[in-house]
């Protein structure tokens, strides 16, 4: 039998049960029946004794032979106090004669040394037993612990070390009795978490109320699913200290489970990683400044380009006015807005990669926005293109100047993946409900383009990154071109896909919804024949985009008078309506700095004149009221900046919405 395996309470139970043996033995001696006794007790394992009332043997089993390295003869008559060390002969017969005495069992635990100067640890139970002379005598069971204790000492010194390991590292131990509901933690445990120790034991519901409200179904639901069985216990959440501090702790741990696969406990370590989260922080912020000066390096770069080339434009045509060669002027200014309208696009590229850019939406055709850009993008180049649009193709719900964006940006990339030429693909289709085959699309109808080249193709270590911010092979590149597109796809409810090959070209694939309104006419008037004389309120906090703005609109038979601010603005319209002289049109800028932006000044407007035509201005593009302004009360919007064409197109618009 492996007693160093035993529990103490399975040992004591052991030695009871040998303790009753050694009872019935007693009575046999009484019968002289010594033969079959010694049959008996010597089947025994453990060391066996009776001993008279003064202290001597006169039974013992081969297993005590054995201990004590005596032969049987050796022993009998004696009470072998003689052959032990002084302090334990000692406490042998104070022992016996207190079991003699007052009949009560003994059990102890003692050092034993024997011949050859070995000492064991042994668990010696002792009782009196009275027989029918009323004779006394001691049974006794010994029971060798020394490898017991052995192991019971490893552990001890390794659990020492253990608490020695998690203390130097910080760390909490949690054990989770999951049948019972009860958490069992260590000091450090409590405060990792900074909870009070008390004597009312920690259930899962408590450490639940610790966790930060905005971790809370993460933290439960990662432990409910090692609980399950779905993965493994790692998890990283906050908790709020008592004095507000936010806290984050790691935690790691396996789950025992029964014979039938049953989770019945969950034991494992937290720790603190409060500063290595704000160490990684700090690191990413600090990746995303790296990559924001990369990115306004470039931007810089771009724009002084773009505004030396307008600076330039203009002062040679005041110089050429100065010269008096006025047929030259208009050339000079032409180039210039050529240069405005290059630095627009640059614009509007980075707010749409922005939160910003929301796409103004109407439905049309994407056959002459795609045909526009491709064809605009490789004029003059040694590019073939090839273009396969059906005349059937459905219309789209699409902010036409952001789509044509994404197509400058794809044809742009494979045209400088063909360096000596090549041919660009461009072909679109319908996909009826439910056949887009894309993840992530909602179901309905789709209009699907592809994109495809004979250039060099894409390595595969970079193809997974092509849409990444700032991510380029170009030694120019910002590494916004892509990532713009997927950005402006994302935003109209759409989805790209790209497949390719080193040598072998590239494929994208676009999935724009279809539309299901009316197409809007897109067909413009020219600018110089649209008149409009109607009376006209500009509000801007800007005074040089007032004289702008006030000039393109008196160019078409407007009256305009103009404010800085929502004061004024309101000042000027409930005067001129008092005056039976009314504004039937007012352009009004979303924010004014300090004041009452367009939105506040339009709902007082409204109160007085619902006729009213209002067009929405602004340069955060981001502002919902640009991409949606009927839900706000105006007839249309318009971004900034914007020219005279931009202005009287939607200005148009406006009118035929309010008609």
């Amino acid at each position: 039998m492996n007693y160093e395996m035993m529990t103490k309470s399975e040992l004591i139970e052991r030695i009871n049960e040998l303790e009753h043996i050694c009872s019935v033995t007693t009575k046999l001696v009484t019968s002289n029946n010594e033969k079959f006794l010694d049959q008996i007790i010597n089947t025994i394992g453990d060391p066996v004794f009776v001993k008279d009332d003064q202290s001597r043997m006169i039974l013992v089993n081969e297993a005590f032979c054995a201990t004590f390295g005596l032969p049987r003869n050796a022993i009998i008559g004696k009470t072998l106090a003689e052959d032990v060390t002084p302090e334990q002969r000692e406490q042998f017969l104070k022992v016996d004669q207190q079991v003699l005495k007052d009949g009560r069992e003994n059990l102890t635990e003692e050092f034993l040394t024997v011949r050859g100067g070995v000492t064991h640890t042994i668990v010696t139970k002792k009782t009196r037993y009275v027989d029918d002379d009323s004779k006394n005598f001691i049974v006794g069971v010994i029971r060798d612990v020394t490898e017991f204790k052995k192991v019971e000492e490893n552990y001890k010194r390794l659990m020492e070390r253990f608490n020695l390991a998690t203390r130097a590292s910080q760390m909490g131990v949690f054990d989770w009795d999951i049948v019972n509901d009860v958490l069992i933690w260590d000091d450090r445990m409590y405060e990792l978490y900074g909870i009070k120790k008390t004597e009312l034991p920690m259930t899962y519901e408590s450490w639940e109320k610790s966790i930060h409200p905005d971790d809370l179904v993460n933290a439960s639901r990662t432990a409910q699913e090692a609980v399950r069985g779905e993965r493994e216990y790692n998890n990283i959440f906050r908790v709020i200290m008592p004095d507000g501090t936010i806290k984050y702790i790691k935690g790691n741990a396996d789950v025992m489970r029964d014979s039938n696969g049953k989770a019945v406990r969950m034991i494992g370590i937290n720790w603190d990683t409060t500063i290595q989260q704000k160490n990684e922080a700090q690191l990413i912020r600090a990746e995303k400044l790296e990559s924001i000066g990369i990115l306004a390096a470039g931007i810089a770069h771009d724009f002084n380009n773009l505004l030396a080339g307008m600076f330039g434009f203009i002062e040679l045509a005041l110089s050429q006015c100065d010269q008096r060669k006025f047929d030259k002027v208009s050339a000079s200014l032409t180039k210039s807005l050529t240069m405005f309208n290059r630095a627009k696009d640059l614009s509007n590229q980075l707010l749409t990669f922005s939160k910003g850019g929301r796409p103004l939406v109407k439905p049309q055709s994407l056959v002459p926005v795609i045909t526009r850009s491709s064809e605009f993008i490789l004029s003059g180049s040694n590019i073939e293109l090839v273009l396969n649009l059906p005349d059937d193709l459905w219309d789209v719900e699409i902010d036409e100047n952001q789509i044509g964006q994404a197509i400058d940006n794809f044809v742009i990339n494979s045209k400088q993946a063909m360096r000596t030429g090549g041919t660009i693909t461009i072909s679109a289709r319908n996909i009826g409900q439910g056949k887009a085959g894309g993840q992530g699309l909602k179901a309905g109808n789709y209009v699907c383009i592809l994109i495809e080249d004979t250039g060099v193709g894409i390595s595969p270590e970079n193809l997974s990154h092509i849409f990444d911010p700032f991510f380029t092979t170009k030694t120019k590149g910002s590494g916004i071109g892509l990532a713009t597109v997927y950005s402006i796809i994302k935003k109209h409810g759409g989805m790209i896909d790209v497949q390719s090959q080193l040598g072998k070209g590239a494929k994208f694939t676009i999935y724009l919804p279809a539309s299901s309104g009316q197409v809007i006419n897109t067909q413009e008037k020219p600018a110089q024949h649209f008149k409009f004389q109607g009376h006209a309120l500009i509000m801007d906090d800007q005074e040089s985009l007032l004289d702008i703005f006030a000039s393109n609109l008196e160019s078409i038979g407007c009256t305009v008078a103009c404010a800085k601010n929502g004061d004024e603005a309101i000042t000027l319209f409930n005067e001129a309506y008092e005056t039976k002289n009314p504004f039937n049109l007012a352009l009004l800028d979303l924010t004014i700095p300090g004041g009452k932006g367009g939105k506040e000044v339009l709902e007082h407007f409204k109160k007085i004149d619902k006729s009213l035509i209002a067009i929405a201005s602004s340069g955060y593009a981001d502002d919902p009221i640009i991409a949606e302004p009927r839900n706000y009360g105006f007839n249309d919007s318009i971004a900034k900046p914007f020219n005279r064409s931009d202005l009287i197109e939607t200005l148009e618009r406006a009118i035929s919405i309010q008609n």
